[in-house]
């Protein structure tokens, strides 16, 4: 038989002999199941905002709230730095699949921590330990470089989805978990870890993308293949490389909740001055931005595809910054709102210079499953980084008497990503021209 689909079952679904076999609908399938855990874990992440956030204020102020975070949120990812090389090279001797297992253990066993203990210690910690729940994100990523490795655009694309479980469960989250945090703290986690449960069974289901033939044996795991450290190679093979390496490392500054929370209180904080304003409706105009970004990732393929990668880059960042800036002019909440339409342009942006930098990494000759635990780890460093970068940019803003400050700040890194996303093209537009006259 030279089906695709064995009779041998795998956790009651059918096991694949091939994934190389597969269709396009057969391979949206299988991305579409992992994609949906996913965004359970991020519901269940989202859900756990709350109590947080009433437990720390509680004891804390604003300014020393955002401190507190930053660290946790910089433990968590110093600890991913380390981890990630580690865990996603043994993808490639056990399967990607015990990855995705790790991740939603991790998930379901913090979440039951969070709900014994609801403290400020205990928070502190498992969003630090949470690190390891969120390298199921990174097994989702191996599996889709696996389905995709002829296609690095489709690869970025996909990849880029994923944000919309951050962004999906920002929409439909905090109101509930703010209504049921104020009943009693533990409701809130309560529902954080059901969700955490089911993220955790619905991972048994799921396909393992690696077959048996094409991993390594455990000896084959070297110092040099896990170090965290070698990220670094993406700024030493050529200029294009290392430009369009230091484009995704800040764009992953601005992408990171870190910016958007800060965003969101420098807001907040901004209209409480002028207006009856208060959290409430500040989460209301948030998921208004919210809709906005979602728009970018459903139709920035077809976008992508009717501008090209280089031109989506470019206007996309060009879009992003004037939408930095115009947060610092916006008076009104109508102002603002209008200003989130823009969002979206942010969404095309990341896209394409993941795909620009998988399509480089791919004319370099550099192995798929490196470049992206090259990418992996750059994304945990720059998130590292921008969390005490926010924090320091936000206490500044408030101290300064001008809160607005913050936007302006925010503004630099779409302007530094357009200059150099500029200089690319122009690059590129020389060389092919020399290449026709050539001709």
């Amino acid at each position: 038989m030279t089906n695709t689909i064995s009779t041998i079952k795998n956790n009651g679904r059918p096991r694949r002999d091939s994934m190389d076999k597969l269709s396009e609908a057969e391979k949206i399938q299988v991305i579409w199941r992992m994609k949906k855990v996913y965004y359970l874990s991020m519901f269940s992440m989202s859900f756990m905002m709350q109590p947080r956030m009433q437990v720390y204020l509680a004891s804390l102020n604003a300014v020393e709230y955002a401190r507190m975070m930053a660290n946790s949120v910089m433990g968590m990812f110093g600890i991913q730095i380390m981890l990630n090389p580690v865990l996603s090279k043994l993808t490639d001797v056990w399967g990607r699949k015990y990855l995705l297992q790790l991740g939603s253990t991790a998930s379901f066993l913090l979440r039951t921590f969070d709900f014994l203990s609801p403290n400020i210690n205990s928070f502190f910690y498992s969003t630090m330990l949470g690190s390891i729940s969120m390298m199921y994100s990174t097994g989702v990523t191996l599996s889709i470089t696996d389905l995709f490795k002829n296609d690095p655009t489709r690869v970025a694309i996909e990849v880029g989805k994923l944000s919309m479980g951050f962004i999906l469960s920002s929409i439909f989250c905090p109101i509930p978990s703010a209504w049921l945090t104020s009943k009693n703290v533990r409701y809130g986690i309560g529902v954080s870890w059901v969700l955490a449960l089911l993220q955790l069974y619905f991972t048994q289901d799921l396909e393992e993308t690696l077959p048996d033939e094409k991993r390594i044996p455990v000896s084959g795991v070297t110092f040099n293949k896990v170090n965290p450290l070698s990220f670094i190679n993406l700024f030493l093979n050529g200029y294009k490389l290392a430009a369009l390496s230091i484009m995704e490392g800040l764009t992953y500054m601005v992408k990171t909740s870190a910016s958007s929370r800060m965003a969101s209180l420098s807001q907040q904080q901004l209209f409480a001055k002028k207006f009856d304003w208060n959290y409430t409706k500040q989460t209301t105009l948030d998921t208004w931005g919210f809709f906005c970004k979602i728009f970018g990732f459903v139709y920035n393929r077809k976008i992508i595809q009717s501008f090209g990668l280089k031109k989506s880059l470019y206007y996309g960042y060009l879009l992003d910054m004037i939408k930095c800036v115009s947060d610092w002019y916006s008076a009104t909440p109508f102002q603002y709102g209008v200003n989130s339409i823009l969002f979206g342009a942010q969404a095309v942006a990341n896209t394409s210079v993941n795909a620009l930098l998988r399509k480089e990494g791919k004319r370099l000759g550099i192995d798929r499953n490196s470049l992206q635990q090259y990418l992996s780890t750059l994304g945990f460093v720059s998130m590292f980084l921008c969390q005490r970068l926010w924090s320091n940019v936000y206490t500044r803003a408030a101290s300064s008497g001008d809160i607005r400050n913050f936007f302006i700040a925010l503004s630099v890194i779409p302007f530094v990503n357009m200059v150099l996303a500029k200089m690319i093209l122009n690059e590129e537009d020389y060389e092919d021209s020399k290449k026709e006259k050539a001709k």
